[in-house]
């Protein structure tokens, strides 16, 4: 096979005889400094993990050229010719056109627009210029290549770059117009870049299939609290302390738990100091008042809440704990002492800092309820409004 001169090529350039891109022109260069002689059978820009042969990676450039032609990126294009196929140093010249048939059987499966084969395009004629011998075709003629795009009705002409390097291959497509000569659409597809969005799109995948299998198991969420509660007692609400207990599953890729709450409420003149008793037992005690006799009420001081609740998540991702997670509770349960039961209502918010840490925040609402003293007097409770503040470990 005849192999044009560099000079002549040049030379030819120069009269504004071919119309090729600066980027293609640009990585023919490169590739002639970084080329082997020889193409390895096992190029370097393969998958991590798994070598390819040079025919799998070239197919792997052309699979990812057919992508773009059924996303339509040339579907305007009643009609294209492949003008030129140019080959880096380095790659058989038989694959030339293997490479040509690859690109035109991508337009046929994958897009709308038809390919003509331009039989005189490649017809070499051998001419004197200047006292010299040059070989030229008509691609490298404008007005000849214009004469041929009128008489097949090519809309555009397609010049296919493949350069091999010892990092990558890359496959380069230039489109122009037939008559304009106006560029309408260029792309270079990398190797190198190719299998690292790959590697990506896996990794991403990967991941996304680990959280949708962590969601499908069953997650529990354990925590203990200590802090301050307004709890509406007997008569009027008291400050006291609780020592919270939360049990609770968690799904929806741990957005979601339901579960329950158990607190141990205490007032605080039970841990600070002994609590002045009245003589005898009683839950109520008789005090004079204006000369009467009169029952008073004492507020229980110790008392148990129980309730069962659902919670949500705002921010919870199942693979990831590490973070400040915000989210709302809602329970129902009462709360019971001596003698002593209401039902309560209860709505919260929570703060988990990393994996260990919570804040949990909350309004209550109590119920009027009836107590019995001594089986002689009914007393009817107000119940009231309530809130509580506690800092504590999630597990």
């Amino acid at each position: 096979m005849f192999k044009m001169r560099t000079d002549v090529h040049l030379q030819n350039k120069a009269k504004g005889l071919a119309l090729v891109a600066a980027v293609f022109a640009h990585g023919l260069a490169s590739a002639n400094e970084t080329t082997p002689a020889n193409p390895s059978p096992n190029p370097p820009a393969a998958e991590q993990g798994l070598v390819k042969s040079f025919n799998e990676v070239l197919q792997d450039l052309v699979n990812e050229f057919s992508f773009d032609l059924r996303a339509k990126a040339l579907n305007t294009l009643r009609t294209v010719s492949i003008r030129r196929v140019a080959l880096g140093e380095g790659i058989p010249r038989t694959y030339e056109s293997y490479l040509e048939t690859q690109v035109a059987d991508a337009f046929r499966k994958h897009s709308v627009t038809k390919v003509l084969q331009c039989m005189n395009c490649r017809v070499r004629r051998t001419v004197v210029e200047n006292g010299r011998l040059v070989m030229t075709t008509p691609i490298n003629n404008p007005q000849e290549l214009d004469a041929i795009a009128a008489q097949l009705g090519v809309d555009a002409w397609v010049d296919v770059t493949l350069l091999y390097q010892e990092t990558s291959m890359i496959l380069g497509f230039h489109v122009f117009d037939s008559k304009s000569k106006e560029m309408l659409w260029t792309k270079l597809y990398n190797t190198e870049n190719i299998y690292k969005q790959r590697a990506e799109a896996k990794e991403t995948e990967d991941k996304q299939q680990l959280m949708a299998e962590q969601s499908k198991k069953s997650k529990y969420s354990i925590s203990t609290t200590l802090g301050w509660q307004l709890v509406p007692n007997v008569k009027n609400s008291a400050n006291m302390v609780g020592l919270n207990f939360k049990f609770a599953e968690r799904f929806n890729s741990g957005r979601d738990e339901v579960g329950t709450r158990v607190s141990a409420i205490v007032a605080p003149s039970v841990i600070i100091s002994d609590y002045p008793e009245i003589a005898g037992d009683p839950a109520a005690s008789a005090e004079i008042v204006d000369g009467t006799s009169k029952e008073v009420i004492l507020p229980f001081s110790k008392a148990m809440g129980l309730f069962a609740l659902y919670g949500h998540l705002f921010n919870a991702e199942p693979s990831n704990n590490d973070g400040a997670i915000w989210g709302s509770e809602f329970g129902a349960g009462t709360i019971v002492s001596k003698g002593y039961a209401c039902f309560s209502l209860r709505g919260g918010a929570t703060l988990r800092l990393g994996q260990r840490f919570t804040l949990d925040a909350g309004v209550a609402y109590s119920l009027p309820t009836t107590i019995s003293i001594r089986n002689k007097y009914k007393y009817t409770t107000p119940g009231g409004v309530g809130a509580d503040f506690a800092f504590g470990l999630h597990f």
